[in-house]
Protein backbone atom coordinates (compact mmCIF):
# COMPACT_ATOMS: atom_id res chain seq x y z
CA UNK A 1 0.00 0.00 0.00
CA UNK A 2 1.57 3.31 -1.09
CA UNK A 3 1.68 6.30 1.61
CA UNK A 4 -0.87 9.13 1.01
CA UNK A 5 -0.68 11.97 2.44
CA UNK A 6 -3.50 14.73 2.36
CA UNK A 7 -6.49 16.27 3.85
CA UNK A 8 -9.34 14.10 5.83
CA UNK A 9 -12.26 14.84 7.35
CA UNK A 10 -15.81 13.77 9.37
CA UNK A 11 -18.48 14.08 6.40
CA UNK A 12 -20.48 17.44 6.11
CA UNK A 13 -17.63 18.58 8.51
CA UNK A 14 -15.32 19.24 5.59
CA UNK A 15 -14.57 23.06 6.97
CA UNK A 16 -12.23 21.01 10.27
CA UNK A 17 -10.30 19.04 7.67
CA UNK A 18 -6.80 18.27 8.95
CA UNK A 19 -3.47 17.10 7.73
CA UNK A 20 -2.43 13.47 8.07
CA UNK A 21 -0.96 10.59 6.83
CA UNK A 22 -2.45 7.09 5.71
CA UNK A 23 0.25 4.56 5.62
CA UNK A 24 1.13 0.89 6.26
CA UNK A 25 2.38 0.39 10.04
CA UNK A 26 3.18 -3.12 11.75
CA UNK A 27 0.75 -4.86 9.10
CA UNK A 28 -1.83 -2.48 10.19
CA UNK A 29 -3.43 0.57 7.92
CA UNK A 30 -2.83 3.35 10.15
CA UNK A 31 -3.84 7.16 9.82
CA UNK A 32 -1.77 9.50 11.47
CA UNK A 33 -3.14 13.36 11.71
CA UNK A 34 -1.48 16.18 13.16
CA UNK A 35 -3.94 17.94 14.97
CA UNK A 36 -7.32 17.70 16.45
CA UNK A 37 -10.16 19.17 15.06
CA UNK A 38 -12.69 16.28 14.66
CA UNK A 39 -16.06 16.79 16.24
CA UNK A 40 -16.47 15.13 19.37
CA UNK A 41 -20.48 14.90 18.65
CA UNK A 42 -19.90 13.05 15.18
CA UNK A 43 -18.39 9.53 16.91
CA UNK A 44 -18.90 7.33 19.92
CA UNK A 45 -17.75 9.44 22.61
CA UNK A 46 -16.37 6.58 24.35
CA UNK A 47 -14.86 4.36 21.80
CA UNK A 48 -13.79 7.66 19.79
CA UNK A 49 -14.82 5.59 16.62
CA UNK A 50 -15.25 6.90 13.58
CA UNK A 51 -18.01 4.86 10.47
CA UNK A 52 -16.04 6.96 7.50
CA UNK A 53 -13.42 9.29 7.15
CA UNK A 54 -12.70 11.34 3.77
CA UNK A 55 -9.89 12.27 2.62
CA UNK A 56 -8.16 13.57 -0.13
CA UNK A 57 -4.81 13.17 -0.83
CA UNK A 58 -2.05 15.71 -2.39
CA UNK A 59 -1.59 14.05 -5.84
CA UNK A 60 -5.72 14.16 -6.04
CA UNK A 61 -7.10 10.82 -5.25
CA UNK A 62 -10.38 10.26 -3.18
CA UNK A 63 -10.22 8.03 -0.51
CA UNK A 64 -12.78 6.81 1.88
CA UNK A 65 -12.03 5.16 5.55
CA UNK A 66 -14.42 2.64 6.91
CA UNK A 67 -14.26 1.63 10.74
CA UNK A 68 -11.62 3.47 11.82
CA UNK A 69 -10.79 3.64 15.55
CA UNK A 70 -8.04 5.75 17.42
CA UNK A 71 -5.73 4.45 19.60
CA UNK A 72 -2.74 6.98 20.81
CA UNK A 73 -2.98 10.65 20.61
CA UNK A 74 0.49 12.28 21.60
CA UNK A 75 -0.02 16.48 22.68
CA UNK A 76 3.07 18.64 22.55
CA UNK A 77 2.75 22.61 23.59
CA UNK A 78 3.17 24.58 20.80
CA UNK A 79 3.29 21.61 18.08
CA UNK A 80 -0.48 20.76 18.08
CA UNK A 81 -1.65 17.03 18.71
CA UNK A 82 -0.46 14.25 16.99
CA UNK A 83 -3.31 11.23 16.67
CA UNK A 84 -3.50 7.53 15.48
CA UNK A 85 -6.06 5.77 14.20
CA UNK A 86 -7.08 2.42 13.07
CA UNK A 87 -8.40 1.80 9.39
CA UNK A 88 -10.75 -1.16 9.15
CA UNK A 89 -10.69 -0.82 5.12
CA UNK A 90 -9.21 1.82 2.76
CA UNK A 91 -10.90 2.44 -0.30
CA UNK A 92 -9.12 4.68 -2.92
CA UNK A 93 -10.41 6.20 -5.98
CA UNK A 94 -13.85 7.75 -4.14
CA UNK A 95 -15.22 9.15 -1.72
CA UNK A 96 -18.50 7.79 0.29
CA UNK A 97 -20.28 9.87 2.82
CA UNK A 98 -22.23 6.86 4.70
CA UNK A 99 -21.39 3.04 5.04
CA UNK A 100 -24.15 2.18 3.99
CA UNK A 101 -23.70 3.79 0.89
CA UNK A 102 -20.60 1.82 0.03
CA UNK A 103 -21.47 -0.64 -2.98
CA UNK A 104 -20.82 -2.01 -6.01
CA UNK A 105 -21.95 -4.09 -8.34
CA UNK A 106 -18.53 -5.64 -10.04
CA UNK A 107 -15.69 -6.01 -8.25
CA UNK A 108 -12.58 -8.24 -8.81
CA UNK A 109 -9.86 -10.10 -6.68
CA UNK A 110 -6.10 -11.80 -6.50
CA UNK A 111 -5.20 -14.39 -4.08
CA UNK A 112 -2.14 -16.03 -2.78
CA UNK A 113 -1.88 -19.00 -4.88
CA UNK A 114 -4.83 -18.25 -7.27
CA UNK A 115 -2.65 -18.66 -10.65
CA UNK A 116 -0.97 -22.12 -9.51
CA UNK A 117 -4.86 -23.26 -8.47
CA UNK A 118 -6.18 -22.56 -11.79
CA UNK A 119 -3.05 -23.47 -13.85
CA UNK A 120 -3.21 -21.34 -17.06
CA UNK A 121 -1.40 -19.05 -18.93
CA UNK A 122 -1.12 -17.71 -22.52
CA UNK A 123 2.84 -17.94 -22.99
CA UNK A 124 4.49 -19.50 -25.43
CA UNK A 125 8.01 -20.17 -26.38
CA UNK A 126 9.64 -21.11 -29.29
CA UNK A 127 13.50 -22.13 -29.34
CA UNK A 128 15.71 -22.61 -32.55
CA UNK A 129 19.09 -23.10 -32.80
CA UNK A 130 19.41 -23.98 -36.82
CA UNK A 131 21.46 -20.75 -38.08
CA UNK A 132 20.74 -18.08 -36.33
CA UNK A 133 19.97 -18.68 -32.85
CA UNK A 134 16.45 -17.55 -32.18
CA UNK A 135 13.38 -17.19 -29.33
CA UNK A 136 10.30 -16.64 -30.02
CA UNK A 137 8.40 -15.69 -27.46
CA UNK A 138 4.28 -14.83 -27.52
CA UNK A 139 1.60 -14.47 -25.26
CA UNK A 140 -2.51 -14.96 -25.88
CA UNK A 141 -4.58 -14.41 -22.90
CA UNK A 142 -6.31 -17.56 -22.18
CA UNK A 143 -10.27 -17.80 -23.04
CA UNK A 144 -12.28 -16.55 -19.54
CA UNK A 145 -14.50 -19.20 -17.79
CA UNK A 146 -17.30 -17.68 -17.09
CA UNK A 147 -19.83 -19.69 -14.37
CA UNK A 148 -23.40 -18.30 -13.25
CA UNK A 149 -23.81 -18.62 -9.71
CA UNK A 150 -27.38 -17.52 -8.17
CA UNK A 151 -27.65 -13.83 -8.96
CA UNK A 152 -24.02 -13.12 -9.97
CA UNK A 153 -21.57 -14.29 -12.58
CA UNK A 154 -17.98 -15.57 -11.50
CA UNK A 155 -15.51 -14.96 -14.13
CA UNK A 156 -11.61 -16.35 -14.29
CA UNK A 157 -9.53 -13.99 -16.05
CA UNK A 158 -6.44 -12.39 -16.73
CA UNK A 159 -4.29 -9.71 -16.66
CA UNK A 160 -0.96 -9.21 -18.38
CA UNK A 161 1.81 -6.49 -17.20
CA UNK A 162 4.70 -5.80 -19.49
CA UNK A 163 7.02 -5.85 -20.95
CA UNK A 164 8.62 -2.64 -20.86
CA UNK A 165 10.96 -1.28 -23.33
CA UNK A 166 14.31 1.32 -23.07
CA UNK A 167 16.75 2.57 -25.28
CA UNK A 168 18.98 -0.14 -24.12
CA UNK A 169 17.38 -3.07 -23.34
CA UNK A 170 18.90 -6.14 -21.45
CA UNK A 171 15.90 -8.04 -20.18
CA UNK A 172 11.64 -8.35 -20.98
CA UNK A 173 9.52 -9.44 -18.39
CA UNK A 174 6.11 -10.35 -18.36
CA UNK A 175 3.83 -11.12 -15.55
CA UNK A 176 0.35 -12.99 -15.74
CA UNK A 177 -2.26 -12.41 -12.97
CA UNK A 178 -5.25 -14.15 -12.65
CA UNK A 179 -7.95 -12.34 -11.06
CA UNK A 180 -11.77 -13.68 -10.12
CA UNK A 181 -13.68 -11.06 -11.11
CA UNK A 182 -17.92 -10.84 -9.61
CA UNK A 183 -20.82 -9.16 -11.69
CA UNK A 184 -23.70 -8.95 -10.40
CA UNK A 185 -27.08 -8.26 -11.28
CA UNK A 186 -27.43 -5.53 -8.66
CA UNK A 187 -25.32 -3.42 -6.38
CA UNK A 188 -24.02 -5.21 -3.65
CA UNK A 189 -22.90 -3.30 0.19
CA UNK A 190 -19.93 -4.74 1.92
CA UNK A 191 -21.13 -7.50 3.39
CA UNK A 192 -22.55 -9.18 0.37
CA UNK A 193 -19.19 -8.57 -1.34
CA UNK A 194 -16.91 -10.38 1.78
CA UNK A 195 -19.30 -12.99 1.66
CA UNK A 196 -18.80 -13.95 -1.83
CA UNK A 197 -14.98 -13.49 -1.26
CA UNK A 198 -14.80 -15.04 2.17
CA UNK A 199 -16.56 -18.17 -0.40
CA UNK A 200 -13.57 -18.32 -2.44
CA UNK A 201 -10.91 -17.44 -0.23
CA UNK A 202 -11.87 -20.80 1.65
CA UNK A 203 -12.46 -22.70 -1.41
CA UNK A 204 -8.30 -21.79 -2.00
CA UNK A 205 -7.50 -22.71 1.21
CA UNK A 206 -9.03 -25.88 1.53
CA UNK A 207 -7.61 -26.92 -1.97
CA UNK A 208 -4.34 -25.89 -1.45
CA UNK A 209 -4.12 -26.72 2.38
CA UNK A 210 -2.53 -23.08 2.64
CA UNK A 211 -3.35 -20.09 4.11
CA UNK A 212 -4.69 -17.92 1.66
CA UNK A 213 -4.33 -14.18 1.85
CA UNK A 214 -5.53 -11.49 -0.71
CA UNK A 215 -2.94 -9.02 -2.05
CA UNK A 216 -5.24 -7.59 -4.84
CA UNK A 217 -9.19 -5.75 -4.36
CA UNK A 218 -10.93 -3.90 -6.54
CA UNK A 219 -14.33 -2.20 -6.78
CA UNK A 220 -15.26 -1.54 -10.19
CA UNK A 221 -17.48 0.98 -11.76
CA UNK A 222 -18.38 2.29 -14.90
CA UNK A 223 -17.42 5.86 -16.25
CA UNK A 224 -18.53 6.86 -19.82
CA UNK A 225 -15.82 8.62 -21.94
CA UNK A 226 -16.33 10.14 -25.05
CA UNK A 227 -19.82 7.89 -25.17
CA UNK A 228 -17.89 4.38 -24.27
CA UNK A 229 -18.27 3.08 -20.94
CA UNK A 230 -14.75 2.86 -19.82
CA UNK A 231 -14.10 0.28 -16.20
CA UNK A 232 -12.56 2.47 -13.39
CA UNK A 233 -10.92 0.36 -10.64
CA UNK A 234 -10.82 1.37 -7.03
CA UNK A 235 -8.98 -0.46 -5.27
CA UNK A 236 -10.11 -1.71 -1.41
CA UNK A 237 -7.37 -2.18 1.15
CA UNK A 238 -8.27 -4.69 4.58
CA UNK A 239 -6.60 -6.11 7.50
CA UNK A 240 -5.80 -8.78 5.30
CA UNK A 241 -4.43 -7.56 2.32
CA UNK A 242 -2.24 -5.29 3.88
CA UNK A 243 -0.76 -8.34 5.60
CA UNK A 244 2.80 -9.58 4.23
CA UNK A 245 1.57 -13.51 2.70
CA UNK A 246 3.59 -16.16 2.85
CA UNK A 247 6.20 -17.10 0.17
CA UNK A 248 4.85 -19.86 -1.93
CA UNK A 249 7.44 -20.04 -4.53
CA UNK A 250 8.00 -23.89 -6.02
CA UNK A 251 4.94 -24.95 -5.43
CA UNK A 252 3.18 -27.07 -7.52
CA UNK A 253 -0.20 -27.60 -8.29
CA UNK A 254 -0.15 -31.31 -8.17
CA UNK A 255 0.55 -30.97 -4.50
CA UNK A 256 -2.78 -29.78 -3.63
CA UNK A 257 -5.74 -31.69 -2.40
CA UNK A 258 -7.49 -30.59 -6.14
CA UNK A 259 -6.60 -27.48 -8.37
CA UNK A 260 -8.99 -26.59 -10.92
CA UNK A 261 -7.99 -28.84 -13.86
CA UNK A 262 -9.80 -31.62 -11.17
CA UNK A 263 -12.87 -29.86 -11.71
CA UNK A 264 -12.51 -30.82 -15.46
CA UNK A 265 -15.46 -30.48 -18.05
CA UNK A 266 -17.44 -29.70 -14.38
CA UNK A 267 -15.53 -26.76 -12.98
CA UNK A 268 -19.13 -24.83 -13.38
CA UNK A 269 -21.20 -27.22 -11.72
CA UNK A 270 -18.85 -27.44 -8.52
CA UNK A 271 -18.61 -23.62 -8.21
CA UNK A 272 -22.73 -23.88 -7.67
CA UNK A 273 -21.93 -26.79 -5.17
CA UNK A 274 -19.41 -24.98 -3.19
CA UNK A 275 -21.37 -21.55 -3.04
CA UNK A 276 -24.21 -23.99 -1.41
CA UNK A 277 -21.91 -26.04 0.47
CA UNK A 278 -19.81 -23.07 2.04
CA UNK A 279 -23.29 -21.52 2.99
CA UNK A 280 -23.93 -24.45 5.27
CA UNK A 281 -20.51 -25.60 6.51
CA UNK A 282 -19.05 -21.81 6.91
CA UNK A 283 -19.44 -22.33 10.75
CA UNK A 284 -17.39 -25.46 10.67
CA UNK A 285 -14.57 -24.36 8.07
CA UNK A 286 -12.49 -21.36 10.56
CA UNK A 287 -12.26 -24.32 13.10
CA UNK A 288 -11.11 -27.12 10.38
CA UNK A 289 -8.22 -24.29 8.60
CA UNK A 290 -6.97 -23.18 12.37
CA UNK A 291 -5.95 -26.92 12.91
CA UNK A 292 -4.63 -27.68 9.63
CA UNK A 293 -2.49 -24.20 9.58
CA UNK A 294 -1.17 -24.06 12.98
CA UNK A 295 1.55 -25.85 12.97
CA UNK A 296 3.13 -25.75 16.81
CA UNK A 297 -0.62 -26.83 18.22
CA UNK A 298 -0.18 -30.11 20.05
CA UNK A 299 -1.50 -33.14 18.39
CA UNK A 300 -4.38 -34.01 20.97
CA UNK A 301 -5.28 -30.75 20.20
CA UNK A 302 -5.44 -31.30 16.58
CA UNK A 303 -7.19 -34.56 16.90
CA UNK A 304 -10.10 -33.23 19.08
CA UNK A 305 -10.52 -30.54 17.12
CA UNK A 306 -11.08 -32.83 13.98
CA UNK A 307 -13.88 -34.52 16.09
CA UNK A 308 -15.72 -31.20 17.27
CA UNK A 309 -15.36 -30.54 13.38
CA UNK A 310 -16.50 -33.87 12.06
CA UNK A 311 -19.20 -33.91 14.47
CA UNK A 312 -20.38 -30.43 13.08
CA UNK A 313 -20.54 -31.95 9.46
CA UNK A 314 -22.27 -35.03 9.90
CA UNK A 315 -25.27 -33.13 12.12
CA UNK A 316 -25.06 -30.61 9.09
CA UNK A 317 -24.79 -32.85 5.77
CA UNK A 318 -25.89 -35.92 6.64
CA UNK A 319 -27.99 -35.80 10.30
CA UNK A 320 -29.44 -39.70 10.90
CA UNK A 321 -30.80 -39.98 14.31
CA UNK A 322 -32.10 -43.20 16.34
CA UNK A 323 -35.61 -41.76 15.92
CA UNK A 324 -37.79 -38.58 15.09
CA UNK A 325 -37.28 -35.51 17.40
CA UNK A 326 -40.54 -34.48 18.47
CA UNK A 327 -41.28 -38.78 18.52
CA UNK A 328 -38.38 -38.83 20.92
CA UNK A 329 -39.62 -35.68 22.67
CA UNK A 330 -43.23 -36.67 23.27
CA UNK A 331 -42.35 -40.59 24.04
CA UNK A 332 -39.41 -40.93 25.65
CA UNK A 333 -37.78 -37.75 26.94
CA UNK A 334 -41.00 -36.22 29.05
CA UNK A 335 -40.35 -39.65 30.88
CA UNK A 336 -36.56 -39.71 31.47
CA UNK A 337 -36.87 -36.34 32.70
CA UNK A 338 -39.77 -36.92 35.45
CA UNK A 339 -37.63 -39.85 36.83
CA UNK A 340 -35.14 -37.80 37.88
CA UNK A 341 -35.08 -37.65 41.87
CA UNK A 342 -36.23 -34.19 42.95
CA UNK A 343 -33.87 -34.57 46.10
CA UNK A 344 -30.95 -34.11 43.66
CA UNK A 345 -29.67 -30.41 43.50
CA UNK A 346 -30.97 -28.02 40.66
CA UNK A 347 -27.64 -27.78 38.43
CA UNK A 348 -27.04 -31.43 38.44
CA UNK A 349 -30.86 -31.78 37.15
CA UNK A 350 -30.29 -29.07 34.41
CA UNK A 351 -26.95 -31.19 33.77
CA UNK A 352 -28.75 -34.88 33.00
CA UNK A 353 -31.82 -32.92 31.78
CA UNK A 354 -29.30 -31.24 28.82
CA UNK A 355 -28.02 -34.68 28.62
CA UNK A 356 -31.72 -35.88 27.87
CA UNK A 357 -32.35 -33.31 25.32
CA UNK A 358 -30.09 -34.91 22.73
CA UNK A 359 -30.58 -38.41 23.43
CA UNK A 360 -32.23 -39.35 19.45
CA UNK A 361 -28.74 -38.45 18.13
CA UNK A 362 -27.00 -40.78 16.88
CA UNK A 363 -23.66 -41.55 19.45
CA UNK A 364 -20.47 -40.58 18.47
CA UNK A 365 -19.23 -44.80 17.42
CA UNK A 366 -22.71 -44.42 15.11
CA UNK A 367 -21.14 -41.60 13.39
CA UNK A 368 -18.09 -42.35 12.55
CA UNK A 369 -18.99 -45.85 11.60
CA UNK A 370 -21.25 -44.75 8.94
CA UNK A 371 -18.71 -42.19 7.71
CA UNK A 372 -16.29 -45.08 7.43
CA UNK A 373 -18.23 -47.41 5.84
CA UNK A 374 -19.64 -45.03 3.14
CA UNK A 375 -15.59 -43.98 2.70
CA UNK A 376 -14.67 -47.19 2.13
CA UNK A 377 -17.18 -47.87 -0.11
CA UNK A 378 -16.38 -44.50 -2.18
CA UNK A 379 -13.13 -45.81 -2.33
CA UNK A 380 -12.50 -49.52 -2.88
CA UNK A 381 -11.45 -50.63 0.94
CA UNK A 382 -12.22 -53.29 3.12
CA UNK A 383 -14.13 -51.38 6.16
CA UNK A 384 -12.95 -54.08 8.10
CA UNK A 385 -9.25 -53.54 7.98
CA UNK A 386 -10.30 -50.36 9.63
CA UNK A 387 -13.16 -50.85 12.03
CA UNK A 388 -10.90 -51.23 14.86
CA UNK A 389 -9.79 -47.54 14.44
CA UNK A 390 -13.37 -46.32 15.46
CA UNK A 391 -12.93 -47.89 19.06
CA UNK A 392 -9.21 -46.53 19.44
CA UNK A 393 -11.10 -42.65 18.08
CA UNK A 394 -13.61 -43.11 20.93
CA UNK A 395 -11.40 -44.43 23.69
CA UNK A 396 -8.72 -41.54 22.84
CA UNK A 397 -11.38 -38.83 22.68
CA UNK A 398 -13.22 -40.04 26.23
CA UNK A 399 -9.53 -40.11 27.93
CA UNK A 400 -8.64 -36.78 26.46
CA UNK A 401 -12.19 -35.27 27.00
CA UNK A 402 -12.59 -36.95 31.11
CA UNK A 403 -9.36 -37.86 32.10
CA UNK A 404 -10.36 -40.79 32.76
CA UNK A 405 -7.30 -43.10 34.22
CA UNK A 406 -8.86 -46.57 33.45
CA UNK A 407 -9.32 -45.51 29.41
CA UNK A 408 -5.60 -44.11 29.84
CA UNK A 409 -4.02 -47.71 28.76
CA UNK A 410 -6.64 -47.52 25.93
CA UNK A 411 -5.55 -44.10 24.65
CA UNK A 412 -3.43 -43.88 21.58
CA UNK A 413 -0.36 -41.67 21.61
CA UNK A 414 2.66 -40.61 19.41
CA UNK A 415 2.81 -41.95 15.70
CA UNK A 416 -0.83 -44.43 16.29
CA UNK A 417 -2.76 -40.57 17.75
CA UNK A 418 -0.94 -38.86 14.08
CA UNK A 419 -2.41 -41.89 12.19
CA UNK A 420 -6.04 -41.34 13.58
CA UNK A 421 -5.97 -37.72 13.54
CA UNK A 422 -4.85 -37.65 9.84
CA UNK A 423 -7.38 -40.09 9.04
CA UNK A 424 -10.30 -38.15 10.64
CA UNK A 425 -8.85 -35.05 8.30
CA UNK A 426 -9.02 -37.42 5.53
CA UNK A 427 -12.51 -38.43 6.46
CA UNK A 428 -14.02 -35.19 6.48
CA UNK A 429 -12.59 -34.06 3.09
CA UNK A 430 -13.65 -36.67 1.68
CA UNK A 431 -17.46 -35.56 3.12
CA UNK A 432 -16.31 -31.98 1.18
CA UNK A 433 -15.30 -33.26 -1.57
CA UNK A 434 -18.26 -35.33 -2.31
CA UNK A 435 -20.62 -32.49 -1.37
CA UNK A 436 -18.42 -30.68 -3.80
CA UNK A 437 -19.79 -33.41 -6.80
CA UNK A 438 -16.57 -35.58 -7.19
CA UNK A 439 -17.33 -38.91 -8.10
CA UNK A 440 -15.90 -41.62 -6.58
CA UNK A 441 -13.00 -42.53 -9.55
CA UNK A 442 -11.79 -39.11 -8.72
CA UNK A 443 -12.26 -39.15 -4.81
CA UNK A 444 -10.10 -41.68 -5.08
CA UNK A 445 -7.55 -40.44 -6.76
CA UNK A 446 -7.37 -37.20 -5.16
CA UNK A 447 -6.91 -38.30 -2.21
CA UNK A 448 -4.23 -40.91 -2.90
CA UNK A 449 -2.29 -38.35 -4.91
CA UNK A 450 -2.15 -36.06 -1.94
CA UNK A 451 -1.12 -38.22 0.88
CA UNK A 452 0.91 -40.85 -0.93
CA UNK A 453 3.70 -39.24 1.46
CA UNK A 454 2.05 -39.14 4.82
CA UNK A 455 1.15 -41.51 7.39
CA UNK A 456 -1.97 -42.78 7.33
Amino acid sequence: MEELKGFWWIPKQKKNKLYGTLKLENEQIILTTEDYKFNKKSFNQNLNYYDIIIGESINGKKITLLDCREFNYNSTFGHGTTKKIFVDKAIVGKQFNKKDSVKFRNFKIHFDLLDEFVWMNGFKQKFRKKGKTMLNLTYKFPKEKKIKINNFELIITFSLNGPTMSRVTKEQVATQKIFLQIKSIKNMNLNEIYQIKDALRTLLSFATQKSILEDDFYGIEEKIINKTKIPEEIKIYDRNIVKKGKNYEGIIPDNFLFNFHDFGRKYSLMFKKWFSLHDKIKSIIPSYNALIYSKDTYLEYHFLGLIHSIEGLYRILINKNYMNTKKYEKEIAEKLISAIPQTINKNHKESLKSKIKYGYEYSLRKRLTEMYQDYCNKLGLDFNSVKSDIGKIIDTRNYLVHQDNSLKSKASTGNELLRLTYQLKKIMEFIILKEMGFDKDKLKDLLNRYYQNKLI
